[in-house]
């Protein structure tokens, strides 16, 4: 196996894994976003963060909204406790935090595409 058959081979690697933690993320996007109460929630959520960013550009006091905000979001959190879910599972997973799982970072190989095309390149 030359180089170049490595390179490609590891590329179809890190896009699979990365397809695969990206799948995972929305699959359970999908689900949460199935309840009725988890979107209205979300809706408001959003609202209210607009609210506050429009209070801060008039220096406005927002505290009122602060707390609402706050409370909107526990009241998300136990529904996602419900399902079994964390705000962290709606997010994909990468097992490389650098490149999320591309290969690349800032267009060149990030260090865990470097170690396992070493890790390869000794098994051939």
């Amino acid at each position: 196996m030359d180089f170049r058959e490595i390179d490609r081979l590891l590329q179809a690697e890190f896009a699979s894994k990365k397809i695969a933690a990206e799948n995972i993320a929305a699959e359970n996007l999908k689900r949460v976003n199935a309840n009725p109460a988890y979107r209205k929630l979300d809706i408001i959520e959003r609202q209210i963060v607009l609210e506050i960013s429009k209070c801060k550009n008039k220096n406005e006091t927002y505290k009122n909204l602060k707390q609402n905000l706050e409370i909107t979001r526990q009241e998300k959190k136990a529904i996602l406790n419900r399902l079994g879910l964390t705000s962290v599972d709606l997010q994909p997973k990468y097992s490389c935090k650098t490149c999320a799982d591309s290969g690349f970072f800032s267009g060149k190989p990030c260090e865990c595409y470097k170690k396992r095309k070493n890790w390869k390149r000794k098994r051939r």
